[in-house]
C-alpha cells in the first residue's frame, strides 16, 4: 500500500502550519514540509517549528516524517 503525503505549504494557506498539519492528517494524508528558499539562519525558526510540530503530533498520536 502506498502512502500519499501533502506539502503543508501548498494547502490551507491561511492557518498556521500546525493547523495545516492537523487538517492534512484529518484528511487521511501524511504531511510534508518543504521550503526550498530556507538557508542559514532561516533554519533556526524552522527547526523550532518542526520540533513543536513533532511534539504536538506525538501527543495526538500522529507520526511526522521529517
Amino acid at each position: 500500500m502506498r502512502t500519499l503525503a501533502v506539502c503543508a505549504e501548498t494547502v490551507f494557506q491561511e492557518p498556521p502550519i500546525e493547523d495545516r498539519a492537523r487538517r492534512i492528517h484529518d484528511a487521511g494524508f501524511q504531511k510534508e514540509i518543504w521550503d526550498g528558499e530556507a538557508t542559514g539562519e532561516m533554519w533556526i525558526p524552522a527547526h523550532r517549528t518542526l520540533t513543536r510540530l513533532a511534539e504536538q503530533g506525538e501527543s495526538a498520536g500522529v507520526t511526522l516524517t521529517l
